[in-house]
Parts: structure tokens; sequence; C-alpha cells
């Protein structure tokens, strides 16, 4: 599972990983505050589970995969090659963004057109027992 995955992202050296349990916006946020870099999300290349969005529609979908808490994913950052490189059937890995020199230091999910989106909440706060703004 991600275990194996994060271990082979190991070897294969990716030195920058993440497990997403308060939202993938918020937690990919510490990445970019940590390295010093901007992170830009590709809203369009999220992988949306189908029956979420039969559920929910796309927008409330997508809102909850930038947003939402408890998704147990494991985010890696490193070039897109080695990352594609690890991907199984399995257990698939998507490329969904970049680190970039802008807004260092925060995570920005980006519209098709290049806008930035900000969907209604950011991510869960333990601290606080609610979501982030």
């Amino acid at each position: 599972g991600r275990v194996d995955l994060g271990r082979a992202a190991v070897e294969a050296g990716v030195a920058c990983a993440i497990d997403v349990s308060d939202g993938l916006l918020q937690d990919l946020g510490h990445v970019a505050e940590r390295s010093d870099v901007g992170v830009e999300i590709d809203i369009v290349s999220l992988p949306l589970h189908p029956a979420a969005v039969e559920a929910l529609g796309p927008q409330r979908a997508m809102d909850l995969a930038l947003g939402g808490g408890e998704d147990f994913e494991l985010a890696l950052a490193g070039p897109a090659d080695v990352l594609v490189g690890l991907s199984t059937p399995e257990l698939p890995v998507t490329v969904i963004g970049l680190a970039v020199e802008a807004h260092a230091g925060k995570s920005w999910a980006l519209t098709i057109g290049g806008d930035r989106y900000e969907p209604p909440v950011a991510g869960w706060d333990q601290l606080r027992r609610q979501s982030a703004p």
C-alpha cells in the first residue's frame, strides 16, 4: 500500500512527502512553508472518485478533495517523471501540481485558466477542532 509507495519513493530519490489528513491544500501548504516554495495545485488534475462526483456533484467533490480532512493519502514532491514511474495499477500516482518560486510558503489551487480558486474550507485544524478558514 502507501507504506510500500513511500519506501519506493525514497529508493527513487524522492526526498519530500507528507501524509494528507488535514486537507490537501493545507497539508501541501506545510510543505510550501517549510521548503520556501510555492505550491500550485491544478484542480483539473485532482483524482476524484467517481462515486464522490456522482453523490456530491463535481464542485463539492473537488472542494472536499482540496479542503476535507481524513484522506489518509500520501503526497510526494519530486520530478514528475520519477513520480509517474512509481505508479502501479493497484496504487496509481497522479501529478497534480508544481513547486514554484512565486508565492513562497503558500499552496494555491488553480483553475484551468490559471486563476486562484479558494474552496470554502482550506483544511482541518486539529487544535481548534474545526475547519480552517
